[in-house]
C-alpha cells in the first residue's frame, strides 16, 4: 500500500482481512479456544539468557554507528562498512540465540520447529497468514496516517531503508547489503529474538507465576515450562512481545508493526514453527522494498 493513498484494491484487502478476522474470533470463541492442540515447547529459558542476547544485539548497532565514523582510505564508503559491521553483528547474535535454545529447549532446534521437514509445511500457512497479517497491519497503518493528518502531520515517514533505496544512485554492493540486511538477516534475527526467545520466555515466567493448578493427568517438567500452557498467558506473552517489538521501530509505524507482530505472534504460538513468522517477515519486507525500487 502507498504511504500516502489508499485504492480500491488495498479497500479489498481490508475488507478481505477483516472477514478472515470475524470468521477467526467467531470460531475461536474470541480468541479462548484459539490454541487448542497448540504444539508444546518446554525450555528452561532464562532471564539472564535474554540479558546476554539484548546485550549483543544493542552492542551490534553501537558498533555500526561507530563504524561508520571511522576514516578509511582504501576507497571503502563508510555507510557501506556500518552496514557490513550490523549485518555480521547480527548474524553473531543470531548464532548466539540458536546455541541458546539448543541448549534450553527440551528439544533442542526443534523446540521451535526449525527442521528441514517442518519448513515445507511453513509453506503454506505463512502465505496464507500473510493475506489476514497484511491487510490488518495496512489497514491500521492507513488508520494512522488518517490520525496523523487530523493532528497537522501530513506524511507518515518512510522507513529508513525505504529511503536508502529510493534516494540516489548506490552501487551494486551497496544495494545488495541493505536488501540483505532488511529481507533476510532482519527477519532472522527479530524472529528469534522476539518469537523464538522473549516471547517464550514471558509465557514461561507468567505461566509460572499465576498458574496455580492444571488439568488432570498433566504433569509439570522440572525446570521447565508446565506441560499445560493457558490461553490468557499465551496471548499475554504475544501482546506484551509485539509491544516490545513495535516500540524499537519508528514511532509512526508503531500501531501497524505491533498489530503486524500480535500475527507474527499468534502464528509461531498456534504452529510451535517458527519457519512460519520468518517467512511472513520476510515477505513482509520484501513488499514495500519491491515498490521502492520499481519506483526508483
Amino acid at each position: 500500500m502507498p504511504q500516502d493513498q489508499t485504492g480500491i484494491i488495498d479497500y479489498l484487502w481490508f475488507a478481505v482481512s477483516l472477514a478472515i478476522l470475524g470468521v477467526w474470533l467467531r470460531k475461536s470463541s474470541w480468541g479462548r479456544k484459539a490454541f487448542v492442540q497448540a504444539p508444546l515447547r518446554p525450555h528452561n529459558i532464562q532471564a539472564v539468557d535474554i540479558l546476554i542476547v539484548a546485550l549483543f544485539y544493542i552492542t551490534t548497532f553501537l558498533l555500526s554507528s561507530l563504524a561508520a565514523k571511522i576514516p578509511v582510505e582504501n576507497g571503502w564508503d563508510l555507510d557501506d562498512i556500518s552496514r557490513l559491521v550490523l549485518a555480521l553483528g547480527q548474524l553473531l547474535t543470531a548464532a548466539i540465540m540458536l546455541a541458546i535454545i539448543h541448549r534450553r529447549f527440551e528439544q533442542g532446534f526443534k523446540g521451535l520447529g526449525l527442521s528441514i521437514a517442518n519448513a515445507a509445511k511453513a509453506i503454506k500457512p505463512t502465505l496464507i497468514y500473510c493475506v489476514a497479517a497484511f491487510g490488518l497491519t495496512f489497514l491500521t497503518l492507513a488508520i494512522t496516517l488518517i490520525i496523523c493528518r487530523l493532528c497537522g502531520y501530513n506524511q507518515l515517514y518512510k522507513h529508513p531503508f525505504l529511503d536508502l533505496l529510493s534516494g540516489g544512485q548506490r552501487s551494486l554492493f551497496s544495494l545488495i547489503l541493505l536488501i540483505t540486511l532488511a529481507t533476510l538477516v532482519a527477519p532472522l534475527v527479530e524472529e528469534l529474538l522476539f518469537r523464538g526467545l522473549l516471547q517464550n520466555f514471558i509465557i514461561g515466567t507468567l505461566t509460572h507465576t499465576f498458574q496455580t493448578s492444571q488439568p488432570e493427568g498433566d504433569t509439570n517438567v522440572e525446570n521447565k515450562t508446565p506441560i499445560y500452557l493457558s490461553p490468557l498467558c499465551r496471548w499475554a506473552g504475544i501482546i506484551i512481545t509485539s509491544a516490545i517489538f513495535a516500540i524499537v521501530h519508528p514511532v509512526q509505524h508503531l500501531p501497524a508493526l505491533f498489530v503486524f507482530s500480535i500475527c507474527l505472534g499468534y502464528s509461531y504460538e498456534k504452529h510451535g514453527n517458527l519457519l512460519i513468522p520468518i517467512g511472513m517477515h520476510f515477505l513482509f519486507n520484501v513488499l514495500p522494498i519491491t515498490v521502492t525500487l520499481l519506483s526508483r
